[in-house]
C-alpha cells in the first residue's frame, strides 16, 4: 500500500503496511523452486523501488524486508545476493531490440524437485532448436496446496441440496424405484413419506407416487416407506437434464417400481 505525505511543497510516498500485517511469506524451507523464492524477493523490491520517491526510503524499506525474510528463514546470503541483482539489473542500461514476438506457450507440470527443472530446461532447449519462433514457459504446481488440507467454507447441509437422482430400495423385497427433484431433498422426501420433518407428524392431502404405493399394495409385509431407504446416485444441471439422467438410470438399472417409465425418450436406445 502506497503512504502519501506532504512536505512543505511537495509530496513524498513511502510503501505503508497495516497493523494487522503478519510479515509472513513463502518459508525458505518450502517444498518449491528456488527461482519462486527469488522471485518474491524481486518482486517486493520492486514495489519498494516504484512507490518510494526518496533514496533514504527506499533504503529503510530494504532494511525492513531483510528482516521480514530473515524472519521466514532466508539465509542472509541469499538475500543480499537477490538484492545486489536486482539493482544491477534496475541501473543497467537497456537496448532495445525490436523483434517478432513469439508465441507463448504454457506448460503445466508436476513439481518433483531437482528431477522438474532438469526437465525444464531439457524442454527449453528442445523448442529453442526445434521451434525457436516459440518461447515455452513451464509452470510448477504441486498437489500439497493449503487448500487441500482446510476447509474454508462450511459443509452444505444435506436438506438443502436440490437437483438430484434418487433411488428407493425397498427394505424387505428389495425392490427399486428411481426418481429425481428439482427441489429441496428434503422436500422430496416429505412427499414419499408423508411426514413433516419440523413436527414429525402425518401430512394429508399429498401425491401418493410409487414407492408408498408398493407398500400399501404389501398390506403391511414391506412396512412404512423410510427415509433411510432412499440414496442419491446423481445430480446436476436443469430440469431437462435431470430427466435425461432420471432416464439412463431407468434404462441401467431397470427398477420394478417405474414400469419402464423414464421422463424423456431416449432415442438411442
Amino acid at each position: 500500500m502506497m503512504m502519501k505525505t506532504r512536505d512543505e511543497n511537495k509530496f513524498s510516498t513511502s510503501v505503508h503496511r497495516k497493523d494487522t500485517f503478519s510479515g509472513v511469506f513463502t518459508n525458505y524451507t518450502a517444498f518449491m523452486p528456488e527461482v519462486y523464492k527469488k522471485g518474491l524477493i524481486s518482486t517486493l523490491l520492486y514495489r519498494a523501488y516504484m512507490i518510494n520517491s526518496s533514496l533514504i526510503g527506499m533504503h529503510k524499506e530494504v532494511e525492513k524486508l531483510k528482516d521480514i525474510f530473515r524472519k521466514n528463514e532466508y539465509p542472509a546470503s541469499f538475500i543480499d545476493n537477490c538484492i545486489l541483482k536486482f539493482f544491477n539489473k534496475m541501473n543497467e542500461r537497456k537496448v532495445p531490440v525490436h523483434t517478432v514476438p513469439k508465441m507463448e506457450v504454457s506448460l503445466i507440470l508436476p513439481f518433483m524437485g531437482t528431477t522438474s527443472v532438469s526437465v525444464r530446461n531439457n524442454l527449453v532447449k528442445s523448442f529453442r532448436k526445434i521451434m525457436p519462433f516459440c518461447n515455452i514457459k513451464v509452470i510448477f504446481k504441486t498437489s500439497n496446496r493449503l487448500s487441500s488440507y482446510f476447509k474454508y467454507k462450511d459443509s452444505f447441509p444435506k436438506s438443502l441440496i436440490s437437483g438430484v437422482v434418487y433411488k428407493y430400495t425397498c427394505a424387505k423385497c428389495k425392490l427399486s424405484y428411481i426418481g429425481y427433484t428439482a427441489r429441496y431433498w428434503e422436500k422430496r422426501l416429505e412427499e414419499h413419506t408423508h411426514i413433516s420433518s419440523r413436527t414429525g407428524k402425518p401430512l394429508s392431502g399429498m401425491q401418493i407416487f410409487a414407492p408408498m404405493q408398493h407398500t400399501r399394495k404389501a398390506e403391511g409385509r414391506c412396512g412404512k416407506v423410510s427415509r433411510d431407504d432412499f440414496e442419491f446416485i446423481g445430480g446436476g444441471g436443469g430440469r431437462y437434464l435431470l430427466q435425461v439422467k432420471e432416464s439412463l438410470m431407468i434404462q441401467k438399472w431397470n427398477p420394478e417400481l417405474n414400469g419402464n417409465i423414464t421422463s424423456v425418450p431416449l432415442y438411442l436406445f
